[in-house]
């Protein structure tokens, strides 16, 4: 009798394409058994996928999401968020230049995400911003003497002329005549209106304020110059009387005494007895009578045979 013995044949060596090719094949005794990988079921002969993001087998962290891959997954942070697949936080994007807000608007961070939204007095949709203007939409409380005045951003109340800005916004009439910021002239009564004011010439004047005459030709400030004299504005601004050429004195009528007197250098009596005087430009002039020859200022008789 004759035994034949045959070496041991591995039972996985050739029924391994039994096997699905996401199985491991495994002998036992003189079978085998085939056995899906981690991540896949079936019956080792056939085996499918396991969807661990859908049938949520997962261990995915808050703000992150679950992606399948063939046997397996992995997580990922959502858009806006950032770190580890266990623990993604929110990316500030304000604080950073992944945000395309405009230089006039404000950048709100929100969770895993940002919005933009225009600065007051600005319109757009955040990322694109234009100036608003009040003036013309009528979006401004100016005082009612107060025009409006469009600026980036905002608006500003300018009060009209004849008024001046108070401290709480509003606007307060100028008072022209007590600030001497008039062109009323000297000899008129100054009125002040809203915003403006008026000039009337006073008693015994006419004009129309600004500018206002004398009734009285001798007239000159407050005072009346002599007929000999001429009313003048000095350097200091008061109205002054000077007496006209060929007279001397104070210049205006005092007391009903005359404010000017000839002047007259023949009053002196500085020419000879026999001489005439002569007043030429307030200058002396004196000329010997006839019968008599010199200088005027002595004269003595003439002598004929």
């Amino acid at each position: 009798m004759v035994c034949l013995f045959f070496p041991e044949v591995n039972k996985c060596d050739i029924s391994y394409q039994l096997c699905d090719q996401n199985a491991d094949c495994h002998q036992i005794g003189d079978s085998y058994r085939c056995t899906c990988h981690d991540g896949y079921r079936g019956d080792g002969e056939t085996c499918e996928n396991i969807d661990e993001c859908a049938e949520n087998h997962h261990d995915c962290g808050n703000n992150t999401v679950c992606i399948d891959t063939p046997g397996a997954y992995y997580c990922e942070c959502l858009p806006g968020f950032q770190g580890h697949c266990d623990q993604c936080l929110d990316i500030n994007e304000c604080e950073t230049e992944l945000n395309n807000c405009d230089q006039n608007a404000a950048c709100l961070n929100t969770a895993g995400s940002f919005y933009c939204e225009c600065l007051d007095g600005y319109l757009g949709n955040g990322q694109t911003c234009s100036d608003m203007d009040e003036c013309i939409l009528g979006l401004w409380t100016c005082d009612d003497n107060a025009d409006c005045w469009n600026i980036p951003g905002g608006y500003e109340c300018h009060c009209v002329a004849g008024y001046h800005m108070t401290v709480n916004g509003k606007c307060e009439d100028d008072d022209e005549c007590s600030t001497s910021h008039h062109v009323c002239d000297i000899h008129a009564h100054c009125h002040n209106t809203p915003g403006s004011y008026q000039c009337s010439c006073m008693d015994g004047y006419t004009g129309d304020g600004t500018s206002c005459q004398s009734n009285d030709p001798y007239q000159c400030g407050d005072r009346r110059c002599d007929p000999h004299a001429i009313c003048l504005l000095d350097p200091e601004g008061e109205w002054v009387c000077f007496c006209l050429r060929g007279y001397v004195g104070i210049g205006y009528t005092e007391n009903g005494r005359p404010g000017c007197l000839e002047n007259n250098p023949c009053s002196a009596k500085p020419c000879d007895d026999n001489a005439e005087c002569f007043n030429i430009d307030s200058t002396t002039v004196c000329i010997c009578q006839d019968g008599y020859s010199g200088d005027g200022y002595s004269c003595q008789q003439s002598m004929y045979c």
